[in-house]
């Protein structure tokens, strides 16, 4: 007995050691952390204590995907052992999945655990989605709340042609209505013409169309933009349309040099018969457009810096904003311009600032009310509804500047920050209110649609 002894220790010990060795963590949790440094900028360790708390534990899944799908994926239909891996970070609570054994981990999905208040824009999660195929990152949410279009690109025998991709912001695993048109997109606008809905965008080779989504149809109004002369071939930089649905205003692309200044003009188009109503002459290359409330003046940010705000019904410049800024000798070209949904207010972008002008009286005083700064170059921008808030987001898709990728929302009053979001992997090129100010669209370089829920509505 005496002689087995040790051997019986010796057991009870191997025993005792093994739930510490089976709950060693594993090395996907490591990957997994890399990867959500890689998406927020950070640069976290498990003992950090800038790593609110983080966890795993196994699961055995009933296939591949590990509870989590993505669309247009197949996976295996096999009992899979794996781990869900957490880590809170800034009140938001990023989830991991990643198969036991195989090196590697997928992120599945990020959640606010902030509880909403009666705070606008305090709180949120947001849901996560990847945009099919290669896009320029262009969206919009339709008046209903019902639909998010974002621009797309599809590419065959080395052609390109478009695609506007509908998803639904209630179920975006559900794969999106794709519309296809003859060229890819490069600008799009909703609009609402009760009972229907309807798009305009604008094309990589300088179409401009409208056609209804709600109910879907193909039946496309094209805009004659051979009557545009030498911009009629160019990629369209950006469309709007006035509250009224009678104009639409398309600018195309041309290279900032003052020869080709006649190239340089803004197109309004009969927005029922399609045929080219008369042109606006900026004094520099034109980047972005918005129409006021009224639709009798309209937005145009130009490459020099400023904006010029043009009188639709006579083509008159009523003021010119940032004229400061142009007689600087490298100005920042102004990259979003967008009204209040009053038209109080026009939100200018440039460099990493967004402007707020009063622009109530816009032949009169016009005055800046606020200088909203961020960290990253700023390349959209957005109102809430009720326009007590303005959001933000940027970066740069050519990889030179190193950014964030955040969205920033403002009280637009105070001039505070209120919520910001991260996430992206690359520079965000649109974002956009719902209807209702509860949520925000943002979609990205890095190929993907995100609805991110703010906690109430703000409209």
């Amino acid at each position: 007995m005496l002689r087995r002894l040790p051997m019986i220790l010796t057991l009870l010990v191997m025993l005792a050691a093994f739930p510490l060795m089976a709950q060693e963590t594993p090395p996907e949790v490591i990957i997994a952390l890399d990867d959500l440094n890689a998406r927020t900028g950070l640069a976290l360790t498990l003992d950090d204590p800038n790593l609110d708390e983080w966890a795993w534990r196994e699961e055995i899944f009933n296939d591949g995907s590990l509870g989590c799908p993505q669309p247009d994926m197949m996976y295996t239909q096999a009992v899979t052992r794996g781990y869900v891996i957490t880590f809170r970070v800034n009140e938001f609570v990023y989830d991991y999945r990643a198969a036991a054994g195989s090196g590697s981990a997928v992120f599945c999905n990020v959640a606010s655990d902030m509880q909403a208040t009666d705070e606008p824009g305090i709180g949120g999660q947001w849901e996560f989605e990847m945009v099919a195929g290669s896009f320029n990152p262009v969206l919009d949410w339709s008046p209903s709340g019902e639909t998010i279009a974002v621009s797309g690109v599809i590419e065959s025998s080395g052609e390109a042609s478009g695609a506007v991709l509908l998803y639904d912001p209630l179920d975006l695993q559900a794969a999106p209505v794709s519309v296809e048109l003859a060229q890819p997109v490069t600008a799009l606008q909703y609009f609402s013409a009760d009972p229907m809905v309807f798009l305009v965008t604008g094309g990589g080779a300088g179409d401009i169309g409208i056609f209804p989504v709600e109910p879907r149809g193909l039946d496309i109004l094209l805009m004659d933009a051979e009557a545009a002369g030498d911009q009629a071939d160019s990629t369209v930089n950006d469309v709007a349309i006035n509250a009224q649905r009678t104009l639409v205003a398309s600018v195309n692309a041309v290279e900032n040099d003052p020869a080709l200044q006649t190239l340089w003009a803004i197109s309004l188009w009969d927005a029922n018969t399609g045929e080219l109503v008369t042109t606006l002459q900026p004094e520099s290359p034109v980047t972005s457009l918005a129409f006021n409330a009224d639709g009798d003046v309209l937005a145009a940010g130009g490459g020099d810096g400023t904006v010029m705000l043009f009188d639709t019904e006579t083509g008159d410049v009523i003021a010119i904003l940032g004229a400061d800024v142009a007689a600087q000798s490298l100005p920042e070209p102004v990259t979003a311009v967008e009204y209040s949904p009053n038209g109080d207010l026009l939100a200018v972008a440039s460099g990493n600032t967004a402007t707020v002008w009063d622009v109530a009286d816009a032949g009169g005083e016009i005055s800046a009310l606020q200088t909203l700064s961020a960290t990253d170059p700023i390349r959209t921008i957005d109102f809430s509804p009720d326009g007590t808030l303005l959001a933000a987001a940027g970066g740069d898709p050519s990889g030179v500047i190193d950014a964030a990728n955040t969205i920033l929302i403002w009280d637009v009053a105070s001039g505070e920050p209120v919520i910001t979001l991260p996430g992206h992997t690359d520079a965000v090129g649109s974002i956009a209110f719902s209807p209702d100010g509860s949520r925000l669209a943002s979609v990205s370089y890095d190929g993907t649609l995100r609805v991110w829920e703010l906690g109430v509505a703000v409209g």
